[in-house]
């Protein structure tokens, strides 16, 4: 756990830069979502309607995925694996590879949500999270 919610974005790009190696890749753009797009993603939506010809996209924490209000972001998770990419996380050290994945990664999903949001948020939005059927 760290005292810092937020790292500055030079520290971000390093890190995404530093896990893309890892992944044998390498970074050829950035987005940034900003407090007014961060639970409508739509930046990133935008962005992968473009279709860039890349093989996945590297964001920071998976807690980018989190809302208080809303939960974890799975549609938007799942519209960006059915459009053919790979989602990883950096300081989380996860990858999913194809939309199968996301399913077998929700009880991490759910954990963290918990970790993130705590107990009287994450009760709240508990129902929201549950995978469809």
């Amino acid at each position: 756990m760290t005292c810092i919610r937020i790292a500055p974005q030079a520290v971000q790009h390093l890190v995404i830069g530093q896990f893309s190696e890892k992944l044998s890749g390498k970074v050829t753009f950035y987005t940034a979502e900003n407090t007014h797009t961060r639970e409508s993603h739509e930046v990133i939506l935008a962005k992968v309607k473009e279709k860039p010809a890349v093989d996945g996209l590297i964001y920071y924490r998976l807690n980018q995925f989190l809302s208080p209000s809303k939960g974890p972001a799975l549609e938007v998770m799942r519209t960006i694996m059915a459009a053919g990419y790979e989602l990883h996380f950096a300081v989380d050290k996860v990858s999913l590879h194809k939309p199968a994945d996301l399913d077998a990664f929700f009880p991490m999903l759910s954990a963290t949500a918990h970790a993130e949001l705590g107990d009287e948020e994450f009760r709240g939005i508990e129902a929201l999270i549950r995978p469809a059927p």
